[in-house]
Formats: C-alpha cells, structure tokens, sequence
C-alpha cells in the first residue's frame, strides 16, 4: 500500500497524457432528402419509428453547411410558428417524407396565413 501511495504522490512516469480528439460526429448513411428541399418551401414528414396517421409539417427557414433552420407549429401556441436547427443528415434517417407542399397564394395586401 505505501508502494501505491508513493506512486502516486507524482513519479512523471505515472501519468498517462491527455491530448482531446476534436472531431465531428459521424453522419448516419442514407439519403439526406431534407437538404433536396429548397429554401421556403412547406412539406409533411412523418416518424420512421412511430406508427401514426398524423402527420406533422415544416418549412425550410435557412440552409446552412451543417443545420438547416425549421420553422414548425409551437404545440404550446397553436398558429405560431416556432424555429428549429436540425442536422439535416440525421432528420432525414429519422423521418420519412410525405409530401412537399404547393407553394400559398398571398393576396396582394394581406398577411400570409
């Protein structure tokens, strides 16, 4: 036990060194359809995992390199919109598309739905 304290108390070649690897997650395979969406278009995803015949929609906010911004409807606020970044690679294993959605008419002088 004294052997064990000692070495511990700082011989150099007790310490094992520490160098961190910084590096990004690895992407899942498959195909990323969320990234084919282009930006301000609407579209029905539905979860891979859960069986469920309801259906949940998002737009597309902003395409960056890594994320892409989703703009979905708040659960807590029904008609508001709340916003999302997403990493587009892993949303697409995670949910399968439906459809992409025609793009709304605005009249001139109203304010979109």
């Amino acid at each position: 036990m004294k052997k064990l304290r000692e070495q511990r108390k700082g011989e150099d070649d007790n310490v094992i060194a520490f160098e961190p690897q910084l590096a990004t997650a690895p992407k899942p395979p498959g195909k990323d359809w969320l990234r084919d969406i282009p930006f301000g278009k609407r579209f029905t995803y539905a979860q891979k995992a859960l069986k469920s015949p309801y259906l949940r929609w998002a737009g597309i906010a902003s395409i960056q390199d890594e994320c892409i911004l989703l703009g979905t409807d708040n659960d807590f606020h029904p008609g508001h919109i709340k916003f999302e970044w997403v990493d587009s690679k892993i949303f697409s294993e995670q949910h399968r598309l439906v459809q992409v959605l025609p793009d709304q008419e605005v009249e001139e002088g109203q304010p979109p739905e």
